[in-house]
């Protein structure tokens, strides 16, 4: 699970065109630390993203002239993957067929690993430790359906059906309390591990 702290990411945009490539960029990707994806006006949004589901969201809001939002964004950097969250608007706005989209991206960039069958948190990082109330040394052991959005069993059999469908969900924007009570809006998403790092850690 990872999830971004109540202060808006620093966020990176793009124009796509009907033929989807990106039209124009802006320099919220340095801020990112992605500057590494090189030249990205006049690439194909499945060139610059291969490992995501950009391609069929901007199909759909070029199609619907809806926007889509959370749509998650698997970047490899340096042997790790990072997730970016990705809201998708028309442009313009009102048009019932639009030709351009606008993409707006930031990171979540907490993250915390557990087992998918009982909840039990495996290790975190400090924002993903500090989004549940928590610190990296004492949260090992703790369940992961003490999270808010998880808190329900119903509910959470869906998203999890939804995950093992999909291998990753957006959780949205949701409610959560610190260790000192104080209320919190996180945003989040739930992504399968990779085969190796289940076995290291089962």
């Amino acid at each position: 699970m990872r999830a971004g702290d109540k202060s808006p990411a620093a966020g990176a945009t793009l124009i796509i065109g009907a033929n989807l490539r990106v039209s124009s960029d802006g320099e919220g990707w340095h801020a990112l630390g992605l500057g590494g994806l090189g030249r990205r006006s006049g690439k194909r949004i499945d060139e610059l993203f291969p490992s995501s589901d950009l391609r069929a969201s901007v199909l759909d809001v070029l199609a619907s002239g809806q926007p889509v939002e959370g749509v998650l964004v698997p970047i490899e950097d340096g042997g790790k993957t990072r997730y970016l969250c990705a809201n998708l608007s028309p442009v313009p706005a009102d048009a019932p067929k639009p030709k351009k989209v606008l993409l707006r991206a930031h990171e979540l960039d907490g993250w915390v690993l557990a087992d998918a069958e009982t909840g039990k948190i495996i290790s975190a990082n400090e924002r993903g430790a500090r989004a549940l109330g928590s610190k990296v040394e004492t949260i090992s052991g703790k369940s992961l359906w003490s999270s808010e959005v998880l808190a329900n069993p119903e509910e959470r059999d869906s998203i999890f059906a939804d995950l093992n469908r999909r291998g990753s969900t957006y959780l949205g924007r949701f409610g959560q309390r610190n260790s000192t009570g104080e209320a919190l809006e996180l945003e989040g998403a739930l992504v399968l591990a990779p085969e190796q790092l289940r076995k290291t850690t089962a």
